[in-house]
């Protein structure tokens, strides 16, 4: 019974595995939309892997902004603070100041410093290498820092942002 109209409810089907040709058809449209990000964009390159730590800076420096400032950004702040836990003590102008080519460095560096000084009151140094050892981490390390950044919806705003462009030249073809 609906609680709002006091209509029956009907029960729910149970939901039915896919059908082999509704697998098929998934796999020949992945392969597609492969195919055209190939196309595209070419293969991908991959950088090298930072460490956690710096990885986590690195994707909130990232937030809004493209890779070019987010690399000025973080190369000014390591050449102006050598250690994470100077970022994390310095006044928060200071970090601001460095940060300022990735944009919006007013609400990015006192946010970089509370994540840095949270990360020390919970595991008592700027250290994230534990995440190699979370179950399933595999699957994200190195890059598994992403998910302690606002759970994960800047990297899923990013990839439905290149769907609906990948999909749109899809459809267009």
């Amino acid at each position: 019974m609906c609680p709002m109209t006091g209509a029956a409810s009907r029960p729910r089907r149970a939901a039915s595995a896919p059908s082999r040709r509704d697998v098929a058809a998934s796999a020949r449209r992945a392969l597609r939309v492969h195919e055209i990000l190939l196309a595209e964009y070419g293969e991908p390159v991959w950088r090298n892997s930072l460490p956690a730590i710096d990885e986590l800076v690195s994707t909130i420096l990232s937030q809004n902004t493209n890779d070019t400032n987010r690399d000025r950004a973080f190369e000014a702040l390591r050449v102006k603070f050598p250690a994470w836990e100077a970022v994390r003590d310095a006044p928060a102008d200071a970090v601001i100041e460095a940060i300022r080519p990735a944009g919006l460095a007013n609400q990015k560096g006192p946010r970089l410093q509370q994540v840095l000084r949270a990360i020390t009151a919970e595991r008592g140094a700027l250290d994230l290498e534990f995440l190699k050892d979370w179950p399933g981490s595999r699957r994200f390390y190195p890059h598994g820092s992403i998910l302690l950044s606002d759970s994960g919806r800047h990297a899923d705003r990013e990839f439905n942002r290149a769907f609906s462009r990948v999909h749109k030249k899809a459809a267009a073809r």
